[in-house]
This record gives structure tokens, sequence and C-alpha cells, in this order.
């Protein structure tokens, strides 16, 4: 069984902004494409993961963070079979403009 989840609808972000958290406790891998629709001047957003839902607790998933001052409709890719149980985006850093970025995944079981 697969689940399709969209944390972020192609909305504008901010710096320090983080997605709400979603359990995928009962799923093996998960499956990330995010887009930035319109750049910003500089900045980056990544996907993050944490045992609980707790601000502090949440690290990046792998080693991928993805740039806010390039448009990239297809997106980055994102493919994780080892995570904790919440996940969620963040944007990094940001200097200036209103990147315009969606964040869609897909939890799998196997």
């Amino acid at each position: 069984m697969n689940q399709a989840i969209r944390l972020l609808d192609r909305d504008v972000v901010n710096i320090g902004e983080a997605g709400p958290a979603v359990d995928l406790g009962g799923f093996a891998k998960v499956r990330a494409q995010i887009r930035v629709h319109t750049a910003g001047s500089d900045g980056t957003i990544e996907l993050q993961h944490a045992a609980v839902d707790e601000d502090l607790a949440f690290q990046r998933i792998g080693s991928t963070t993805v740039e806010l001052d390039t448009v990239d409709p297809d997106g980055t890719f994102i493919s994780e079979d080892s995570f904790l149980r919440f996940v969620r985006y963040k944007v990094l850093s940001l200097t200036t403009g209103s990147p315009v970025v969606s964040v869609d995944i897909i939890a799998k079981e196997r």
C-alpha cells in the first residue's frame, strides 16, 4: 500500500518555515519531489525526519538540499529507505525574494 501526501501546495516559503510533520510510522520507504516554481535570490529547502514530533528533534533526510534560486518545475527527487517516524520540509535559508515551492511525498510499505 502507498500513500501520497502533499506537504506544500505551490506556495511562497519563508526562512525558517517548517511544514507540518506527517506520521509515516507504518511505512518503510519515502519518495519525495520538491519543485521550485518561482525562484528566490538564494536559499535552500530540505526534507527532514524525527522520531518524535518536536522541532529540535528533526534532522535532514540523506544529503539532499534543494536550491531556491533556480526554477525547477520537474523537481528534485529524494528516495529514502531509512527514516524515522515523522517527516516534514524546512526552509534553511533565504536571502530575498518569494520562492514558490511544492513538496509531494509518497510513503511505501515495502
